[in-house]
């Protein structure tokens, strides 16, 4: 700025002439004298003032005169003026005679004439130009002058005055020679030795530039100590330096264009010149060859051949031995002439110009090269030998390095050279740089490489902290530098020295020390970053993927160990790059696990961790599909994956904190597929298993002590699963991993159906949800088993918390609080009991103790808003308790002792077996008893415990009012049983055995039969079995067949109902003014018909919806029930004929549905010989014989029973099946024709139920149609005989009309048909049966106006009047008996003479008339029985009308039913005569018909069939049975080919209406 402002003020006068004239000139005389002081800057601004003069000068704006005297003015003031003129005229001469304006010239010409008064002539005839001279007439001619320099410079510059062949003087280069070549004892200088060279040089006019091309050669040539003399010689030749590089480029440069290669003397000269500074390294990095551009294009060529060879080593290629010809030998890379000048800087110490090389190189250019490789790696011996050798054990510490190097810093500036490290701050300066440049080639010296591993190792020690809270990655730059060494430096090295065992342990020893983050990012790199770096790693990698591939393609279970110990010899140089492929082998073949784990057992510590990030890391593949294409089920690559983890983990000890954080982090990002890993590994590891196909013993096992599930609930044995049980342990206690999974997995369970995957099958949702609840309940359990307890209490937030913050559901929050609530307890009680209280105070305070506790936990439960309809007592001791507080397996308890008294009788027999080891078991089998009676006993104390606080606490769970039973009684099913019943198969026990508990300590307003009445009611069973998943159907049915089994149990004998069930209040059915009213054994039993059909009811409505999960979790509830259900052979054949159309159907499109179901049907076929009749499960003799009671007591009877039933099932009868719905049930069990099952339509059926009012409608109507509906009256009273009545659904809800009317039609149709031809054996016997048993009631039809009453007039089969009217005419139907019992037996021995003629193989055929007779006579009798229950069934739901109108009713309908059993017999008797044999045959399936009607063959025809019980029931069956045995034995055959062509055309049928609704 300065200097512009002084040229712009001097411009500023030189523009105003007249004022230069006046004081310009003085005052621009004192700027440039101001401007004159010796500073470099300063000197530029006056050249620039003083050029500005001259210039306005030569453009003719100064006068030429004016501008001179100014210039002399100011040279005679100072002496360096005139230098400066001179300068300034020197360019003006140029630019004016440049310029294309000759104007200027003259004035130019005028200046320069002014200018050489005060300027010497000799001084311009030198800057002058020979035009210019010539102008001012300094020379004479110009020619002449240029004549004269052109001689002047010939002589000058070709005159040769110098020898430079050795020939042309040989006498002095010889001299020299000598001179230089003199063996050297120390008594010659350098500075007498440069005398002597200067004087051979003068006097034989030696030319010096050849003298120093042999004094290199002598360098050259020399050890160092002559190097040292010469080296000052040199250095005193002035002017050497640039000649001396010059003359070495030309040397390089000679060889370079040569063949021969250069020699290392030259290098070793050149680096001693470059080291001594002698020649400039920059100077001298221009002349070496080649360029660098050449280098960097040769490494990028070769780098990108090497990585396209890498991406096709996965692929198998094979190539045969006539291609061996054609393989291209790749020709010698040229020499790399800087590449041998580093590997002599670095010989001589000078790191400093060997990195100035290395660093204007590709990476590893040139320490690929193995003579610098080693020359940099002893360097690094001497450096860092100070530091390592105290850390080195003493055998390890090795000789002393032959490399010398300056001990310190200051003595290291006097020659230029790195000094050693006595610190790993010093690492800094030389060892981390030297190590990068360095690179993967410090594998070229395995010892360096140990030595920085171990002084890494000792640094990370002291220097990192192990805590987790720490940081997980360092900010000091040291520490940097250390995982950049590691990073570029030791792992890639590592992958450069196959089967090197022991550095692998070393660098193990250092990355132990580092959190697995670290290690994990380093591992990263070394897989998918470091083996592109350099050609030498690619082909490293593809030699051992190579290698990977033969070893594993070989690996057998019988070739383990041999396999093994190669893959482990592979796996300590290249660990990621052959668990990479293994894991691909596993992903694609399951069965490949067992071997490769076992093969594993040769691997290092570092190999180990390197397998656990392999596994993380193809885990978390994100072009890997989790689902496969379908989307139903989880890949075959993930669960190969997951197993092989749980294996791994399980059999070798490796860090499990990297997988346990990426199953949380996936849960942290709502993705569940991953907790399989989780469950496989705590499977593998813990030995706790979560299955739902547990055995009994298993599940009595699992309701023990720790000890207990350890022995005999597992199918794995856990005792040899403790270390890596521990193992697992400890990484969730030192990661603090194990709280937050644990409430990662619970929220997930929450939320999987609605975040997961919302448009995903609901297949896959169901399977989902099931992972994360078996996982929670597993990871749960091995927390709650395997922690301290106190650990477990202080680590896991309170019971609120759950709730409100983590925002975990109920079963959830008190599933992870039940292990704390037990040790509060226990840790309570431990210290009573160390205060020596002993007898009652010991048991009260330990009551006290439990209900201290209790009383806790329900103060944080009443808060929260999860109970709000149950007591808050109630509702926390259901949650809160266990399996193991309320029921003690003693049993399983003995089996086990028993079993360890049997091991140890079976040791003291065994002679082989050495002494030692006998002993040694049998000390463990006594240690195991001692250990199970003491857990035992403690188990038992346990329980004594609880039940003494809830004996009392039981009086306060539900309240006093009446109407509230039914209400309770579901809410307790909705909020406790059903969702923990669903939570895991102990559980579901669990319900089961608490809801016994409460009717065994007789709580107060419970009613044990209207909670088994919301458990059993078909739409809680069928809304239950859709809402499940697949496992929590299993569990429900799990505790459905608990509950089955204990009321079994009751049902089974009068001694045990009155037991276990008469005089507790939970089995008051009624309550009066006098007292309670209990529930008679007989009642009992017809309510466990009415609980048995609504199952079945609920689950042929499932099984219908043809929903997936319907049938499925239909299918899985039966299989789990099958023990204590079906039991009634109706019911049992219904579902039988259900599964089998479900089997055939679901073959071709679902067949897991197919196979599901023909598993339960091959286990249902072979409990078909413990099937009983309806009669014989519950008495319907007594239930007839209760509908025959006039008056008062049966209304009260009624009354109680109402009473007792919720409100919702108080207009059906006891039994729970109302007209509708046993018809419906009827419809399942027919073996009819498609037709006439066609006609019920079974959901509608089973939905439709008579209320109240329809009940009272019919009875109400019944004195007014008594007269005119006769026929329909008997027609009635023999569906209610028979448990059925289509007429009651048709009364009622006004669909009943046309299925009578179809079956009235149907039944005329097959008498047609019976009579036409009777050996037919394409007519469907089932159709036949159904036919003759509507054949009675088709026949009381005398004209259309009677049917269109029977189906318009309200029903009346629900009044009191049909058992009166069934009682009046009993006696004529007694009579129609004695008559058809005569005919009968006419008709039996025609027809066993006709059978016998037509039987081959008589025995047979007598054999199975036997058995079929005997089922009939049992039939008959359940008819009687079946009318008798129904007849109670009725008056209990008609409790309110029965009144006086019942009565006239009653008498209003006499005669009917022996109306109908005559129309019935004459019927039968005019076919017998009229039809012969053929007739015979057809009467008697007529009779069979009516029988099964009655009694086994309940099961069911159409509506219109069930209408004529009555008639068949009053015809009597002792003779009919043996009539029907024999007729039976002849027609058999016949009837199996009907029924097979039958089940044909049904299946047809269900596949038309499938396909129909699919479309």
């Amino acid at each position: 700025m300065a200097s512009s402002r002084e040229v712009k003020k001097l411009v500023e006068i030189l523009e105003s002439i007249d004022d230069w004239e006046k004081d310009g000139s003085s005052e621009a005389k004192e700027l440039c004298l101001s401007l004159i002081p010796s500073h470099n800057d300063e000197d530029l601004k006056l050249r620039r003032c003083l050029y500005e003069v001259c210039r306005y000068a030569v453009v003719g704006k100064l006068p030429a005169t004016a501008a001179a005297s100014f210039l002399q003015e100011l040279s005679e003031a100072q002496d360096v003026i005139p230098s400066i003129i001179i300068d300034i005229v020197s360019v003006l001469d140029v630019e004016v005679g440049t310029s294309e304006d000759k104007t200027h010239r003259p004035n130019f010409i005028s200046l320069l004439q002014e200018c050489s008064k005060f300027i010497p002539e000799s001084t311009l005839k030198v800057h002058l130009d020979a035009e210019t001279l010539s102008s001012l007439s300094l020379i004479q001619s110009q020619k002449l002058f240029d004549q004269r320099c052109i001689k002047v410079k010939t002589r000058l510059f070709y005159r040769q005055d110098k020898f430079n062949l050795l020939r042309e003087e040989s006498e002095g280069y010889s001299k020299l020679a000598v001179e230089l070549g003199q063996d050297l004892d120390g008594s010659l200088t350098s500075a007498e030795l440069l005398q002597r060279v200067m004087a051979l040089i003068g006097h034989f006019s030696l030319d010096p530039n050849r003298v120093l091309d042999i004094m290199l050669e002598a360098v050259e040539c020399h050890t160092s100590d002559k190097q040292l003399l010469l080296l000052p010689v040199l250095r005193s030749c002035n002017g050497s330096t640039r000649t001396l590089c010059q003359i070495l480029g030309f040397k390089f440069q000679q060889y370079s264009e040569s063949t021969s290669s250069t020699p290392a003397s030259l290098y070793q000269a050149a680096a001693l010149l470059v080291h001594t500074d002698l020649v400039s390294i920059d100077e001298l990095y221009s002349h070496l060859s080649p360029m660098d551009d050449r280098i960097l294009k040769q490494h990028k060529e070769v780098l990108q051949k090497g990585r396209r060879g890498a991406q096709k080593t996965t692929i198998a290629v094979t190539v045969s031995k006539e291609d061996d010809s054609d393989v291209v030998i790749t020709e010698q890379p040229e020499e790399n002439q800087k590449v041998g000048l580093v590997r002599s800087l670095l010989e001589l110490a000078d790191w400093q110009k060997a990195e100035w090389i290395l660093v204007r190189l590709p990476p590893f250019a040139a320490t690929g090269d193995p003579a610098v490789a080693k020359a940099l790696c002893q360097l690094l011996h001497a450096i860092i030998e100070p530091v390592y050798r105290p850390l080195a054990p003493k055998p390890a510490r090795g000789r002393p390095i032959a490399i010398k190097v300056p001990a310190n810093k200051e003595s290291a500036n006097n020659c230029n050279t790195a000094y050693q490290a006595h610190s790993i701050e010093d690492f800094k300066t030389f060892v981390f740089p030297m190590l990068t440049q360095l690179g993967l080639h410090v594998s070229s010296d395995p010892v360096l490489l140990a030595k920085i591993l171990r002084i890494g190792r000792d640094y990370v020690q002291q220097h990192w902290n192990p805590s987790p809270t720490a940081e997980q990655f360092p900010t000091d730059p040291l520490c940097l530098m250390w995982l950049d060494c590691v990073d570029e430096v030791v792992l890639p090295s590592l992958s450069l020295l196959p089967c090197n065992c022991s550095l692998a342990e070393e660098t193990w020893g250092m990355l132990k020390c580092l959190p697995y983050q670290v290690r994990y990012r380093l591992y990263g790199q070394w897989k998918n970053a470091s083996y592109l770096s350099d050609i030498v790693i690619l082909n490293a990698r593809a030699n051992t993927l190579d290698r990977a591939k033969y070893i594993m393609k070989r690996l057998t279970k019988e070739s383990v160990k041999q396999s093994g110990r190669q893959l482990g010899k592979l796996s300590h140089s290249n660990p990621g790059i052959v668990f990479e492929y293994v894991a691909s082998q596993i992903q694609k073949y399951d069965n490949f696990i067992g071997p490769v784990v076992d093969s594993l057992k040769y691997l290092t510590p570092l190999a180990y961790d390197v397998l656990s990030y392999c596994l993380i890391e193809a885990l978390g593949n994100p072009d890997k599909q989790k689902l496969k294409q379908e989307d139903t089920n989880l890949s075959q690559w993930l669960q190969g994956l997951a197993q092989f983890a749980g294996a791994v983990f399980r059999k070798y000890t490796i860090e499990l904190t990297g997988l346990l954080q990426y199953v949380a982090n996936q849960l942290k990002s709502g993705k569940s597929f991953d907790l399989l890993v989780l469950k496989e590994v705590v499977v593998k590891m813990s030995g706790i298993e979560l299955m739902e196909e547990v055995t009994q013993s298993q599940l009595q096992a699992l309701a023990g002590g720790e000890l207990l599930r350890a022995e005999g609930g597992y199918f794995n044995q856990v005792r040899n699963t403790k270390k890596s049980s521990q193992r697992l342990r400890e990484a969730l206690m030192e990661s603090a991993l194990g709280v937050p999974l644990c409430i990662l997995i619970a929220q997930q369970r929450q939320s999987v159906i609605f975040v997961e995957t919302t448009s995903c099958h609901l297949k896959l949702l169901s399977k989902l949800y099931d992972q994360c609840q078996d996982t929670l309940v597993q990871f749960g359990g091995f927390l709650a088993t395997s922690l301290l307890p106190q650990d477990y209490s202080s680590k896991f937030p309170p019971f609120d918390d759950l709730v409100r913050k983590y925002f975990l559901q109920v079963d959830t929050a008190f599933f992870l609080e039940r292990p704390r609530l037990a040790h509060n307890i226990n840790s309570r009680i431990e210290g009573l009991k160390r205060a020596s209280k002993t007898g009652s105070d010991l048991a009260k305070a330990e009551k006290d103790c439990v209900e201290t506790e209790m009383k806790a936990l329900i103060d944080r439960v009443r808060p929260l808003p999860i109970c709000k309809e149950l007591s808050v007592h109630l509702f926390t001791t259901f949650w809160s308790l266990s399996l193991y507080d309320i029921w003690v397996p003693e049993s399983r308890y003995q089996e086990e002792i028993s079993r360890q008294e049997q091991a140890i009788a079976e040791l003291e027999s065994n002679a082989e077996m050495n002494m030692s080891k006998r002993k040694k078991e049998k000390d463990r089998c006594e240690t195991m008893m001692k250990r199970l009676g003491e857990e035992r006993d403690r188990q038992k104390e346990q329980h004594l415990r609880i039940m003494a606080w809830l004996e009392p606490a039981s009086k306060t769970w539900f309240k006093s009012s009446a109407s509230l039973k039914s209400r309770m009684a579901t809410h307790f099913f909705q909020q406790c049983a059903f969702p923990r019943c669903c939570f895991t198969a102990m559980d579901a026990v669990f319900c089961a055995k608490f809801v016994q508990i409460m009717h065994q300590l007789k709580t107060p307003h419970f009613s044990t039969l209207l909670f088994y009445d919301r458990v059993f009611a078909d739409q809680s069973v069928s809304l239950a079995v859709a809402s499940c998943t697949e496992n929590e159907a299993s569990r429900y049915g799990r505790f459905l067949c608990c509950l089955l089994e204990e009321i079994m149990e009751w049902h089974k004998s009068q001694d045990n109902y009155d037991k276990h069930c008469s005089n507790f209040p939970g089995f008051i059915s009624a309550m009066r003014v006098d007292g309670a009213v209990q529930l008679e054994y007989k009642d009992f039993r017809h309510i466990c018909f009415k609980w048995h059909y609504k199952t079945t009811k609920a689950m042929l409505a499932c099984l219908e919806s043809k929903d997936y999960n319907q049938i499925r979790n239909a299918i899985l509830v039966l299989i789990k029930i099958l023990p204590h259900f079906p039991v009634v052979s109706s019911l049992g054949v219904a579902l039988e004929k259900r599964i089998d159309l479900l089997r055939e159907a679901e073959k071709p499109e679902r067949p897991d549905l197919s196979a599901l179901a023909n598993s339960y049907l091959g286990k249902l076929r072979s409990r078909r010989s413990t099937f009983i009749l309806e009669s014989q499960f519950h008495n319907k003799e007594d239930k007839k014989s209760q509908d025959t009671e006039p008056g008062q007591a049966a209304t009260k009877k009624a009354g109680a029973e109402s009473e007792s039933m919720p409100s919702g099932d108080k207009s059906r009868s006891s039994n729970g099946t109302s007209v509708s719905e046993t018809t419906s049930l009827k419809s399942h069990t027919s073996a009819g024709s498609p037709d006439q099952s066609a006609s019920v339509n079974s959901s509608s059926s089973l939905t439709s139920r008579p209320s109240a009012s329809s009940a009272a409608s019919s009875s109400g109507n019944a004195t007014s149609s008594a007269p005119r509906s006769t026929n329909t009256q008997a027609k009635t009273t023999g569906g209610s005989s028979g448990g059925t009545g289509a007429s009651t659904s048709a009364g009622t809800s006004g669909g009943g009309s046309s299925s009578v009317k179809s079956s009235e039609h149907s039944g005329s149709k097959e008498r047609s048909d019976a009579k036409s031809d009777s050996k037919s054996t394409d007519r469907k016997s089932s159709a036949t049966t159904s036919a003759k048993a509507t054949q009675g009631s088709a026949s009381q039809s005398p004209s259309p106006r009677d049917r269109t009453d029977r189906t318009e007039r309200p029903d009346v089969s629900m009044s009191p009047s049909s058992s009166s009217s069934a009682k009046k005419t009993k006696q004529p139907s007694s009579r129609e008996e004695e008559k058809d019992a005569k005919r009968r037996k006419t008709d039996k021995d025609e027809s066993v003479v006709d059978a016998g003629d037509r039987k081959k193989d008589k025995d047979r055929d007598r054999e199975r008339s036997r058995d079929h007779e005997k089922t009939e006579e049992k039939s008959a009798k359940g008819d009687r029985k079946r009318d008798r229950d129904d007849a109670i069934d009725l008056e209990r739901e008609s409790k309110r009308h029965r009144t006086d109108e019942s009565s006239k009713a009653s008498s209003s309908g006499g005669g009917s039913t022996s109306t109908t059993s005559k129309h019935d017999g004459e019927d039968r008797h005019e076919k017998r005569h009229k039809s012969g044999d053929t007739d015979k045959r057809a009467s008697d399936k007529q009779d069979k018909s009516s029988g099964a009607s009655s009694g086994g063959s309940r099961t069911g025809k159409s509506p219109a069939g069930s209408s004529s019980l009555n008639g068949s029931a009053a015809t009597g069956s002792s003779s009919d049975s043996k009539s029907r045995a024999s007729a039976s034995a002849a027609s058999k055959k016949e009837d199996r080919s009907s029924k097979d062509k039958e089940k044909e055309k049904e299946k047809d049928k269900y596949k038309t209406q499938r396909s129909s609704r699919h479309s």
